[in-house]
Protein backbone atom coordinates (compact mmCIF):
# COMPACT_ATOMS: atom_id res chain seq x y z
CA UNK A 1 0.00 0.00 0.00
CA UNK A 2 1.30 3.52 -0.64
CA UNK A 3 1.52 5.76 1.40
CA UNK A 4 0.35 9.94 0.81
CA UNK A 5 2.35 13.10 2.82
CA UNK A 6 2.67 16.70 2.09
CA UNK A 7 4.69 19.26 2.98
CA UNK A 8 5.70 22.84 2.09
CA UNK A 9 9.75 24.21 2.50
CA UNK A 10 11.40 27.22 1.23
CA UNK A 11 14.24 25.85 -0.62
CA UNK A 12 17.71 27.57 -1.25
CA UNK A 13 19.96 25.19 -2.82
CA UNK A 14 19.73 21.38 -3.30
CA UNK A 15 21.94 18.78 -3.19
CA UNK A 16 22.11 15.15 -3.68
CA UNK A 17 24.54 12.26 -3.72
CA UNK A 18 25.52 10.21 -6.67
CA UNK A 19 24.62 6.84 -5.20
CA UNK A 20 20.92 8.15 -4.50
CA UNK A 21 20.56 9.45 -7.53
CA UNK A 22 21.12 6.02 -9.20
CA UNK A 23 18.88 3.96 -6.80
CA UNK A 24 15.88 6.68 -7.80
CA UNK A 25 16.73 6.49 -11.67
CA UNK A 26 16.23 2.44 -11.27
CA UNK A 27 13.53 2.66 -8.53
CA UNK A 28 11.36 4.98 -10.98
CA UNK A 29 12.28 4.46 -14.51
CA UNK A 30 10.68 0.91 -14.32
CA UNK A 31 7.31 2.88 -13.48
CA UNK A 32 7.51 5.50 -15.85
CA UNK A 33 4.93 5.25 -18.86
CA UNK A 34 3.15 7.60 -21.46
CA UNK A 35 -0.65 7.91 -19.49
CA UNK A 36 -3.88 7.64 -20.95
CA UNK A 37 -4.85 10.33 -19.79
CA UNK A 38 -8.82 10.78 -20.81
CA UNK A 39 -8.74 7.17 -18.24
CA UNK A 40 -7.19 9.18 -16.01
CA UNK A 41 -9.16 12.13 -16.34
CA UNK A 42 -12.26 9.99 -15.40
CA UNK A 43 -10.76 8.43 -11.91
CA UNK A 44 -8.11 10.61 -10.47
CA UNK A 45 -10.47 11.55 -7.82
CA UNK A 46 -8.02 10.87 -4.79
CA UNK A 47 -5.34 12.64 -6.71
CA UNK A 48 -7.55 16.11 -6.59
CA UNK A 49 -8.39 15.72 -2.87
CA UNK A 50 -4.94 15.75 -2.42
CA UNK A 51 -3.82 18.45 -4.56
CA UNK A 52 -7.11 20.23 -2.72
CA UNK A 53 -5.72 19.60 0.56
CA UNK A 54 -2.11 21.01 -0.50
CA UNK A 55 -3.74 24.02 -2.38
CA UNK A 56 -5.62 24.97 0.79
CA UNK A 57 -1.86 24.97 2.64
CA UNK A 58 -0.84 27.49 -0.15
CA UNK A 59 -2.55 30.74 1.17
CA UNK A 60 -2.77 32.66 -2.09
CA UNK A 61 -3.69 36.46 -2.09
CA UNK A 62 -5.37 36.37 -5.60
CA UNK A 63 -2.57 38.01 -7.42
CA UNK A 64 0.31 35.19 -7.92
CA UNK A 65 2.36 33.95 -10.11
CA UNK A 66 1.81 29.73 -9.93
CA UNK A 67 3.30 26.94 -11.32
CA UNK A 68 1.55 23.51 -11.84
CA UNK A 69 4.41 21.16 -11.92
CA UNK A 70 2.76 18.14 -12.83
CA UNK A 71 -0.28 19.21 -13.73
CA UNK A 72 -1.73 15.97 -15.25
CA UNK A 73 -5.27 16.79 -17.05
CA UNK A 74 -5.81 20.11 -15.34
CA UNK A 75 -8.52 19.91 -12.98
CA UNK A 76 -6.27 21.28 -9.95
CA UNK A 77 -4.44 23.80 -12.07
CA UNK A 78 -7.98 24.93 -12.74
CA UNK A 79 -9.14 25.37 -8.95
CA UNK A 80 -5.46 27.38 -8.67
CA UNK A 81 -6.43 29.94 -11.21
CA UNK A 82 -9.64 30.30 -9.52
CA UNK A 83 -7.84 31.45 -6.24
CA UNK A 84 -5.68 33.48 -8.39
CA UNK A 85 -8.07 36.16 -10.43
CA UNK A 86 -5.43 38.43 -10.66
CA UNK A 87 -2.70 36.51 -11.06
CA UNK A 88 -1.18 33.84 -13.63
CA UNK A 89 -1.11 30.11 -13.20
CA UNK A 90 1.07 28.16 -15.68
CA UNK A 91 0.17 24.31 -15.88
CA UNK A 92 3.54 22.00 -16.85
CA UNK A 93 3.74 18.52 -17.74
CA UNK A 94 5.74 16.12 -19.53
CA UNK A 95 2.94 14.08 -20.67
CA UNK A 96 1.86 15.18 -24.13
CA UNK A 97 -1.36 13.07 -23.24
CA UNK A 98 -1.91 14.68 -20.70
CA UNK A 99 -1.71 18.09 -21.60
CA UNK A 100 -3.98 17.46 -24.28
CA UNK A 101 -6.74 16.91 -22.26
CA UNK A 102 -5.76 19.82 -19.75
CA UNK A 103 -5.99 22.13 -22.48
CA UNK A 104 -9.47 20.71 -23.54
CA UNK A 105 -10.87 21.02 -20.21
CA UNK A 106 -8.69 24.03 -19.11
CA UNK A 107 -10.42 26.05 -22.14
CA UNK A 108 -13.71 25.89 -20.79
CA UNK A 109 -13.11 25.63 -17.32
CA UNK A 110 -10.12 28.35 -16.65
CA UNK A 111 -9.18 29.58 -20.37
CA UNK A 112 -6.49 31.98 -19.13
CA UNK A 113 -4.12 29.09 -17.93
CA UNK A 114 -0.85 28.49 -20.22
CA UNK A 115 0.55 24.88 -20.33
CA UNK A 116 3.89 23.75 -21.67
CA UNK A 117 5.17 20.59 -21.98
CA UNK A 118 8.17 20.18 -20.46
CA UNK A 119 10.38 18.27 -17.51
CA UNK A 120 10.10 19.31 -13.87
CA UNK A 121 14.15 18.66 -13.72
CA UNK A 122 14.51 21.05 -16.63
CA UNK A 123 12.22 24.25 -15.95
CA UNK A 124 12.80 26.27 -18.45
CA UNK A 125 11.87 29.22 -16.39
CA UNK A 126 13.58 32.02 -14.37
CA UNK A 127 12.24 33.42 -11.31
CA UNK A 128 8.94 33.52 -12.84
CA UNK A 129 6.71 32.50 -10.18
CA UNK A 130 5.76 33.16 -6.39
CA UNK A 131 4.87 29.76 -5.83
CA UNK A 132 5.11 26.27 -7.10
CA UNK A 133 2.68 23.97 -6.49
CA UNK A 134 2.76 19.99 -7.07
CA UNK A 135 0.46 16.71 -6.48
CA UNK A 136 1.59 13.45 -6.57
CA UNK A 137 4.18 14.11 -9.20
CA UNK A 138 8.24 14.18 -7.72
CA UNK A 139 8.26 10.61 -7.12
CA UNK A 140 8.19 10.18 -11.17
CA UNK A 141 11.12 12.80 -11.41
CA UNK A 142 14.48 10.69 -11.89
CA UNK A 143 16.88 13.07 -10.48
CA UNK A 144 16.03 15.03 -7.14
CA UNK A 145 18.65 17.38 -7.20
CA UNK A 146 18.10 19.05 -10.59
CA UNK A 147 14.15 19.14 -9.90
CA UNK A 148 14.85 21.48 -6.67
CA UNK A 149 17.52 23.02 -8.89
CA UNK A 150 15.17 24.06 -11.43
CA UNK A 151 12.37 25.11 -8.70
CA UNK A 152 14.69 27.40 -7.06
CA UNK A 153 15.77 28.80 -10.37
CA UNK A 154 11.64 29.21 -11.32
CA UNK A 155 11.00 30.58 -8.08
CA UNK A 156 11.36 34.52 -7.01
CA UNK A 157 13.01 34.93 -4.51
CA UNK A 158 11.51 34.33 -1.18
CA UNK A 159 8.89 32.35 -3.34
CA UNK A 160 7.23 29.23 -2.12
CA UNK A 161 7.29 25.52 -2.67
CA UNK A 162 3.87 23.42 -1.61
CA UNK A 163 4.07 20.03 -2.43
CA UNK A 164 2.59 16.39 -2.13
CA UNK A 165 4.39 13.11 -2.91
CA UNK A 166 3.09 9.40 -3.11
CA UNK A 167 4.77 6.53 -1.95
CA UNK A 168 6.39 5.34 1.32
CA UNK A 169 9.28 6.56 1.97
CA UNK A 170 9.35 9.42 -0.27
CA UNK A 171 8.65 12.46 1.79
CA UNK A 172 11.76 11.37 4.37
CA UNK A 173 13.67 11.36 1.80
CA UNK A 174 12.65 14.65 -0.03
CA UNK A 175 12.47 16.49 3.23
CA UNK A 176 15.80 15.48 4.15
CA UNK A 177 17.03 17.26 0.93
CA UNK A 178 15.23 20.20 1.59
CA UNK A 179 16.38 20.63 4.90
CA UNK A 180 20.17 20.11 3.64
CA UNK A 181 19.27 22.65 1.12
CA UNK A 182 17.95 25.41 3.47
CA UNK A 183 20.94 25.27 5.47
CA UNK A 184 23.18 26.45 3.03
Amino acid sequence: MLASASFIVRLQASIQTPERRVRLRECTLNRVAEWDAERYHQISGPQQAWGRRVLGRLALQGHERVLDLGCGTGRVTGEIAACVPRGRVVGLDRSPAMLATAGAWLREHAPGVRLVLGDGAALPFRRAFDAVFSGATFHWIHDHAALFRSIITALEPGGRLVAQCGGAGNLALLQGRAADSASL
